[in-house]
């Protein structure tokens, strides 16, 4: 739910993000990765020529800001 959330409302702000990460800390990959799956697989059955796109940007962004940012932060 996770990454529909931040779909739906657009909202991937610092303070969310690392709220979410602090929550699930090495779970978010998983997460992130069956959020897609699931979201790509139910729009797909709704509207097969769909272009998902702006989920699979979401999911590489959140995923980035976990291995790019918040790691870092928290290593330091």
């Amino acid at each position: 739910m996770s990454l529909l959330i931040a779909y739906k409302t657009g909202n991937v702000g610092k303070e969310i993000l690392w709220k979410q990460f602090d929550e699930l800390g090495d779970d978010i990959i998983g997460i992130m990765l069956l959020g897609y799956c699931d979201l790509v697989a139910t729009r797909k059955l709704l509207n097969p020529l769909e272009d998902n796109g702006v989920i699979k940007t979401y999911m590489e962004f959140i995923l980035t800001n976990y291995f790019y940012r918040y790691k870092t932060d928290k290593e330091v």
